[in-house]
Parts: structure tokens; C-alpha cells; sequence
């Protein structure tokens, strides 16, 4: 009877260390491996700001910036901003992964485009020229990125820039708004946890 039991009681035993062995330290080491591929290909969350977009009702253009950059050009009198919404986080400084989200201006159609540039040089627009740099951003969508549409209305030379789908659909569609493509890839407001749920 006993070498009958026997080799159940080591199935048993060695079931219940496979359970244990994958419901632990294989769920950790996947846990580890996540963490680290996120740590090898992500710049780090905690350090993004919050970006705006305001519109200039004198001269009927959009911008994307952080809130204290447009509460120094209201302070400081060279700007008339209205601001609109918070629509995307982002680094304000050069991070791992990222890259630099250039605001390129138009001194004739007085209108302002954000352009990325994933080789280190400024991206050359026709008729537009380098004003600052004001986010870095990723390039694809990666690290629980969303995209950052632009659409453009030519009768206004304006930009208009959004993380949402829909209202980018309701620009084209019912406002006559061109599609401008998507600039680059931005944190949303709300951070989105990729980690996996434990059982």
C-alpha cells in the first residue's frame, strides 16, 4: 500500500510546489523582468509636468505649454492666452527614451506647430522657424503612451492639438479641420498602471 501512496503523495507534494513555484516566484520574476524591461525602455513617470493648451483670441493661434509658461507671458503683458485644458503629461527636461518636442513659429501667418525630432537636428517647416523647446516626448507609443493628434484649419493658420480621438474625428468631420497627423506620443493625465493584477 505505502508504494502505491508513495508516488501520489510526491505528485502532490510536487503539484503543490509547482503551484507555489508559479504562483510565487515565477509571478516575482515576471514581476522583475517587467520592471526591468519598463526601467531599459521608459523614462521615469514621476518626473513629467502637466501641459495646457491655451488659445490667443488676437491672433487666433494654439499653444501647448506648461501653466507657469503662460502665466509669465499673461504677467509680463506679451500675451493674451485663454486657457482651455490640461491635455497630456511630459518631461520638461531631456529624459531617457524621449525626445525633444520643438514649437517651430511662423512670423507671417503668426501661428505656432509642434514638430518632433528623433535625430538631433531642428525639423525644418517651410516658412516656419525654431522658437524653444518646450516638452520631450516619445517618439512611438510605448510605456503607456497615448497619441497627441494635430489638426489645422488653414482659413485661420491655426494648430490644434488633442489626446483625444473623438475630438479630433469632430474637428475633421463637423468643423472642416484638416487632419495633421499625430506629433508624437505623451503620458495621459491619469496614469495608466501596465502591472499585473495578483490572484
Amino acid at each position: 500500500m505505502i508504494k502505491f501512496l508513495l508516488p501520489l503523495v510526491t505528485a502532490l507534494f510536487l503539484n503543490f510546489h509547482i503551484t507555489v513555484t508559479n504562483g510565487h516566484v515565477l509571478s516575482e520574476a515576471l514581476t522583475s523582468a517587467s520592471q526591468r524591461r519598463a526601467t531599459d525602455t521608459c523614462a521615469d513617470p514621476s518626473l513629467t509636468d502637466i501641459y495646457y493648451e491655451s488659445y490667443s483670441p488676437s491672433h487666433k493661434f494654439h499653444l501647448i505649454q506648461m501653466r507657469t509658461e503662460f502665466a509669465d507671458s499673461l504677467t509680463v503683458g506679451n500675451g493674451d492666452f485663454q486657457f482651455q485644458e490640461q491635455i497630456f503629461r511630459a518631461w520638461k527636461d531631456t529624459q531617457p527614451f524621449t525626445f525633444p518636442l520643438h514649437r517651430l513659429f511662423n512670423p507671417t501667418l503668426v501661428d505656432y506647430i509642434f514638430v518632433l525630432s528623433t535625430d538631433g537636428t531642428i525639423p525644418s517647416v517651410a516658412g516656419y522657424q525654431e522658437n524653444f523647446i518646450p516638452a520631450y516626448i516619445y517618439s512611438t507609443q510605448i510605456c503607456d503612451s497615448i497619441p497627441l493628434y494635430s489638426v489645422a484649419l488653414a482659413s485661420a493658420t491655426d494648430h490644434f492639438y488633442t489626446t483625444v480621438l473623438s475630438e479630433r474625428d469632430d474637428m475633421i468631420n463637423r468643423w472642416g479641420w484638416k487632419d495633421a497627423g499625430i506629433v508624437g506620443y505623451v503620458l495621459p493625465l491619469t496614469p495608466v498602471c501596465s502591472c499585473g493584477s495578483s490572484v
